[in-house]
C-alpha cells in the first residue's frame, strides 16, 4: 500500500514538473501530456490538486483543478476556476464547462448548472457530456420537463441521446409522478436502436409505481422479462410498492413468489410486500412473510420490522406489535421513532392505553427524537384511560418542544378532557385549538 502511494507521489510530482518545464521552455502541452495531467487529477486529491497554482496557468492546468474540483463536490472552486480563465483571456473549452457543470450537480446547485447551460450554448459548446451533466440536475430535482426541453436541445445541435441520457430523464420523470411520458422514452430506447439496461426498466416502473399504475407497472416487468434482460429485486420492489398503491395485496404476493424463484430472496422485496399487505389490512398474510425472512436468515433491518408492526397496528393487534419489538431488541437493532409510534399507536388503538404511555416514556428514556405523532399517539392513549392529567403533562411537553402543536394534538386532549369531565380545561384546548387553526389561515 505504501509502494503504490509513493509511486502515484512520484506521478503527480513528475507530471507536475513536466509541464511546468514546458512552460519555461514556451511550449504548451501536447494532446497525450494533457490526458495523462487530466487523469492524475481525477485521482488527485485536493490539496494536491492545488499545487497547480504554482504553474503558469492555461486551460491544462485549469481544467485539471476544476476536474479535482468535481471529483470532490468543491462547486465555489469550480466557478472560481472557470471564471479566473476567462479574465486572463484563455479560452475555456467544453472539458471545462462539463466538469463544472459536474461539480455544481453534486454540490446540488442545479440552478447554477441550468445557467452554465447557457453560456455553453452561446459559445456553441454543448456536447452529450455536457447535457448528460445537467440531466443528472434535472435528475436529482424532478425537473422533468427541463429535461425534455434538454433532450430537445441535443437532437436539435445534431447529437445522438445515448442510454445514460435516457435513463436520467426517465428517472426525472418517476420522481415526478409522469408515467406515460416515462412510458414513451422507454419505448424510445428501443426505436433508437439503444441497448434497454435493467435501470431503464427500472426507472419506468418506478414512474408507474408512484403513481399507483400496478398494471403497467406488471406490464413492463413482464416485458423486461421476455426481453431476457436479468430483472433485479429494485424492480420487483418497485412493481409490488405499486400493487401495494393500488391494494392489489393478491398480485403483491404473486410477484414475491416470482422473485424469489427467479432472483432469489431478498429484505427489500420482502418488506415491499409486507407493506403491500399491511395496506389492506392483511395482517396475518404480512406476519407469515416475516417470519418467512427470519427463518430464511436473511439479514434483517428496522424498515422490515416497521412494515410488519404496521401491519399489526391498522387493526390494533398489540400482542403482536410488542412481540416484534421484544424480537427486534433481540436482533440487536435500535427502533426508530416510526418504529415506536407505530406500536404506540396498535396499543392505544386496541385499547391498552398503559402499555401506550410506556412505550411513549420509552421513547424519552431512550433520548429518540419526538414527534407530533408520539405526542398525539400518546395523549390519544390518555383519552382511553380518563387519564386528563397525565395527558396534560404529554401537552405540556410537546408545547416545551420545538414541535409544531397541530390540530390532531389538540384534537386528542379535547377528548380527554372531555372524557373526563374537565370542562373547563376544554375550554382552554378549543381556544387554544381556535388559535391554531387561524394561524394555518394564510394572510
Amino acid at each position: 500500500m505504501e509502494l503504490e502511494r509513493e509511486r502515484a507521489l512520484r506521478g503527480w510530482q513528475l507530471c507536475v514538473g513536466r509541464l511546468a518545464q514546458l512552460q519555461d521552455q514556451g511550449l504548451q502541452p501536447g494532446a497525450a501530456s494533457a490526458k495523462a495531467f487530466h487523469q492524475l487529477c481525477r485521482r488527485a486529491s485536493w490539496n494536491r490538486a492545488t499545487q497547480c497554482a504554482l504553474l503558469q496557468p492555461n486551460i491544462v492546468t485549469y481544467s485539471g483543478k476544476v476536474t479535482v474540483c468535481a471529483r470532490t463536490s468543491r462547486w465555489r472552486h469550480a466557478l472560481h476556476f472557470l471564471v479566473e480563465p476567462q479574465l486572463q483571456n484563455i479560452e475555456t473549452d467544453n472539458i471545462i464547462h462539463n466538469a463544472v457543470i459536474t461539480a455544481l450537480d453534486k454540490g446540488s446547485r442545479w440552478r447554477l448548472a441550468m445557467a452554465s447551460r447557457l453560456q455553453v450554448r452561446r459559445r456553441q459548446l454543448m456536447d452529450l457530456i455536457t447535457c448528460n451533466a445537467l440531466l443528472s440536475a434535472c435528475e436529482a430535482k424532478s425537473l422533468w420537463q427541463t429535461a425534455i426541453v434538454l433532450m430537445a436541445e441535443l437532437w436539435d445541435g445534431g447529437l445522438r441521446a445515448d442510454v445514460i441520457s435516457y435513463n436520467t430523464t426517465i428517472s426525472s420523470h418517476s420522481h415526478s409522478e409522469q408515467w406515460q411520458e416515462a412510458l414513451r422514452l422507454c419505448s424510445e430506447v428501443s426505436w433508437q436502436s439503444l441497448e434497454q439496461q435493467v435501470v431503464t426498466w427500472s426507472s419506468s416502473i418506478s414512474a408507474c409505481e408512484k403513481s399507483a399504475q400496478w398494471e403497467q407497472a406488471v406490464a413492463l416487468l413482464d416485458e423486461l422479462i421476455a426481453q431476457r434482460c436479468r430483472s433485479d429485486v429494485i424492480a420487483y420492489s418497485a412493481v409490488i410498492s405499486s400493487c401495494e398503491k393500488s391494494y392489489q395485496w393478491q398480485a403483491a404476493l404473486q410477484l414475491l413468489r416470482d422473485c424469489i424463484d427467479t432472483v432469489g430472496s431478498d429484505v427489500i422485496v420482502y418488506s415491499a410486500a409486507i407493506s403491500a399487505c399491511e395496506k389492506s389490512e392483511q395482517w396475518q398474510h404480512a406476519l407469515l412473510l416475516f417470519w418467512n425472512v427470519k427463518d430464511e436468515l436473511l439479514a434483517t433491518d428496522v424498515i422490515l420490522y416497521n412494515a410488519a408492526i404496521s401491519a399489526c397496528e391498522s387493526l390494533g393487534k398489540w400482542q403482536h406489535a410488542l412481540h416484534l419489538l421484544e424480537d427486534m431488541a433481540e436482533s440487536c437493532l435500535r427502533g426508530s421513532t416510526t418504529t415506536l409510534n407505530v406500536a404506540i399507536s396498535s396499543c392505544q388503538k386496541g385499547g391498552k392505553w398503559q402499555e401506550a404511555v410506556a412505550l411513549s416514556n420509552e421513547v424519552a428514556r431512550s433520548c429518540m427524537q419526538t414527534d407530533i405523532v408520539t405526542f398525539s399517539a400518546a395523549i390519544a392513549a390518555c383519552a382511553d384511560g380518563s387519564e386528563w392529567e397525565l395527558a396534560g403533562v404529554f401537552l405540556a411537553e410537546l408545547k416545551n418542544s420545538k414541535l409544531q402543536c397541530d390540530v390532531v394534538a389538540i384534537q386528542a386532549m379535547l377528548n380527554v378532557f372531555f372524557s373526563a369531565g374537565q370542562s373547563r380545561s376544554a375550554v382552554e384546548a378549543l381556544a387554544e385549538l381556535r388559535e391554531l387553526v387561524w394561524g394555518l389561515i394564510p394572510a
